[in-house]
């Protein structure tokens, strides 16, 4: 009995432990997925802005098919589906032309970054203008990823809940799922920002330099860098709250400092001498 007794604690510690283990490993993610701050809660934010806005947009493409056709605008490819039809208008052909017959003197202005991962992903798929579109859509979940980190890191779980549905919901966010480079370029660009404002500056600077294989706007992004790491570095970028944007005691001042000098342009001079 005495036996028994010592045993049978020790049997339920371990099975309590046991349970603590599985229920723990189903909750826990890889280290990766933690250190972008991607638990489930954002992960299941993120997949669900994702999945919800794609469907209505594919749905909405199939309505159009179905109601009104598309033989207005550009005609089609031969072989392009016919549900993505909404989805492969006017610089989606440019960019499919470049993956399939290279560069001409009308297509310089297309920046290569996008036509290079279409054409490896094309390699894979069959179809230049599946491949196109499926690199639009896993682009804009890596978007959703890193805006939901960034902004969490920033404003809370709240606000960042809020970025990634607004993001995914726009009325522009069409063009996410298009065969267009928008959303390979806001994923770069907020891959920029994360890794910046972590202090990652060799990722920061390759997601910049891609970003900026992307579009020419992605250029801009090295002037982010260079700003947080002088503001991570100590070095205030604040500017002096100009004359015109304090109190509302220094508003009253000024009209009155505008009416005793007669002009506008001698308000802030007449200001300064009646101090």
């Amino acid at each position: 009995m005495l036996h028994q007794q010592d045993v049978r604690p020790t049997v339920c510690q371990e099975a309590s432990q046991s349970l603590r283990a599985r229920d723990g490993a189903k909750r826990s993610l890889p280290n990766w997925l933690d250190q972008y701050s991607l638990h489930m809660p954002a992960i299941t934010t993120v997949f669900t802005a994702f999945i919800v806005t794609r469907l209505a947009i594919f749905g909405v493409i199939a309505l159009s098919l179905a109601t009104v056709g598309i033989d207005r605008g550009l005609p089609m490819p031969r072989n392009a589906p016919p549900l993505l039809a909404g989805l492969l208008r006017w610089d989606s052909q440019h960019y499919a032309y470049i993956v399939e017959h290279g560069y001409d003197r009308v297509r310089t202005a297309f920046f290569p970054l996008y036509p290079l991962l279409v054409k490896g992903l094309s390699l894979v798929i069959g179809n230049v203008f599946v491949a196109g579109v499926v690199l639009s859509n896993v682009a804009l979940l890596v978007a959703l990823g890193y805006l939901y980190a960034l902004t969490r890191a920033m404003h809370g779980e709240a606000t960042a809940r809020r970025a990634a549905l607004y993001l995914a919901g726009a009325p522009a966010a069409v063009f996410f799922s298009a065969m267009y480079t928008e959303s390979l370029f806001i994923a770069l660009a907020a891959a920029t920002l994360y890794h910046a404002r972590k202090g990652h500056w060799a990722r920061a600077a390759c997601a910049g330099a891609l970003a900026a294989a992307t579009r020419n706007t992605g250029v801009v992004l090295s002037t982010v860098i260079v700003l947080e790491a002088l503001r991570q570095g100590g070095v205030s970028l604040m500017l002096q709250r100009p004359f015109w944007a304090s109190s509302k005691a220094q508003w009253r001042r000024l009209a009155v400092c505008r009416r005793e000098a007669g002009s506008p342009s001698r308000a802030r001079w007449y200001s300064r001498k009646h101090e």
